[in-house]
């Protein structure tokens, strides 16, 4: 009897997780988790978040953050509303965090006059690199 009641009791246990579950339902009110807009949302948040991101080292890695009242997609779409067409989630300070003192909508071509700077490559380690590749090359062809 003692094993139909420990059962007995994991299912019950199981049964009510699972209503709780319900009751707590996370499923978006918004009905717009396919839209390009939560598409956005998510990707920033995964972006700054997960480490196994792709991009998480040039955002989460760096320190780039996203404040806590985006954490909330309805809270985001209501200070950035729809993207306009063409458009895509652009922060004005590279260096600064997601917030809306410092995001915008921007198209492709103000986007590309808004990147970090890149530091400058020495010319002279530029050509020991080139070097070392022809001499690598030339020694791999020779076999």
């Amino acid at each position: 009897m003692g094993k139909i009641e420990e059962s007995t009791e994991a299912f019950l246990k199981n049964w009510e997780r699972k209503q709780a579950k319900k009751r707590h339902n996370t499923t978006p009110k918004h009905r717009l988790s396919r839209s390009r807009v939560y598409e956005i949302w998510a990707g920033m948040l995964k972006r700054c978040d997960e480490p196994k991101h792709a991009s998480y080292k040039y955002y989460g890695g760096r320190g780039i953050s996203v404040c806590d009242r985006w954490r909330t997609f309805e809270n985001f779409l209501a200070d950035m509303g729809h993207p306009p067409d063409g458009t895509s989630l652009d922060r004005i300070d590279n260096d600064g965090n997601y917030e809306p003192t410092n995001c915008r909508w921007a198209t492709a071509a103000v986007q590309a006059k808004n990147k970090r700077p890149r530091s400058p490559v020495d010319p002279r380690t530029l050509l020991k690199k080139r070097q070392a590749a022809y001499r690598k090359w030339k020694l791999n062809r020779q076999k």
